[in-house]
Formats: C-alpha cells, structure tokens, sequence
C-alpha cells in the first residue's frame, strides 16, 4: 500500500514531513477554495489514506489554488513491492508510526552527509542504517527529535498521473 499528498517545494528537505500552508486569497475565494480544502482535510484526517484515483484529481485541483508557492504531489511508501524507482524517485525518508521525519531538521554526520540534493537517502540501505541509530536513540531515551515508533524507510518518489488503459491502447 501506498499513500499520497500535495505538499510544499520548500528548501532542500522533499520528504514526507512538509506542511501545506494556507494560500493568499481574495475574499471572496474562500467559499471556492473551502469547497476543494474541507474534502482534503478530511481525507487527512481519515483512517484510510491509501492511494485512490480520485484522491489524486482531488490533489491535482487543490494544487490549482497554490499558484505563489511551488508544490508537488508525492507519493510514499513503506512496502519495498510497491517502490516506484524509477517514476520521479526522490529517495528514501526516514518516520514513525506518527510520520514525523527527522531528516526535516539536522541530523549528525555521518547520515548528514549521505543525503541527496532532495535532503533523503539515496539507498535503502541507508535508510535502514539511519533507523536503526534512531531506534537506538528512542530506546535510551536520548533522541532529540520527536519520539516516535517503528521507524523505517519511506520511499519518496513525485506523482506522475497514469494513462487510463484505453489511451495506452491508442498509442500502440
């Protein structure tokens, strides 16, 4: 299972732990852009949050009201059979049960330095190491970052819209 959101291009860091802020708008958008906000918040906030077309035309809608700040819609996930490397791939994030990434802020070396130009881990490999530090951290109850559980490797990687089936079969 993967999972999806519309997140902000900001700084290095194109991780999962970004937040959408609220765009400039004229008075009277609000009740328009409400009417495409209230169903994302509330996708959010629901318990099942996998990926489903119509959340990605949800996505691609209230990305239309972010014309100041730059987004991008990713995709995530933490089942290695469900890893798209080579659509878009970003790297590998590191979170929590509670999806609260570290790589966010600064972490110490030698991890600080295997980051790529996206602020993640290029490799699965180095991702695992980095939890298992992290893991030992919770564990000693000496982690500076938000505590969380269960951390393991995401793998980040932008949303491309796929082609419906029919259109595939014209262009063959």
């Amino acid at each position: 299972m993967y999972y999806i959101d519309l997140l902000p291009i900001s700084g290095r860091y194109r991780g999962v732990t970004r937040y959408l802020t609220m765009p400039k708008l004229k008075l009277r958008q609000h009740r328009a852009f409400f009417a495409d906000y209230d169903p994302y918040l509330n996708w959010l906030a629901g318990q099942d949050d996998a990926y489903r077309p119509e959340v990605a035309d949800m996505l691609e809608k209230l990305r239309s009201w972010y014309k100041e700040e730059p987004c991008e819609i990713i995709c995530f996930a933490d089942v290695p059979g469900e890893f798209r490397l080579q659509e878009g791939f970003l790297g590998f994030d590191v979170l929590g049960d509670f999806r609260a990434s570290p790589l966010a802020g600064e972490i110490p070396p030698p991890f600080c330095l295997q980051l790529n130009a996206n602020g993640l881990f290029s490799t699965y490999g180095e991702a695992q190491d980095f939890c298992a530090f992290w893991q030992g951290l919770i564990s000693s109850d000496n982690s500076p970052w938000e505590v969380d559980q269960n951390p393991r490797p995401f793998c980040v990687w932008r949303y491309q819209r796929e082609e419906s089936a029919r259109y595939r079969l014209l262009l063959d």
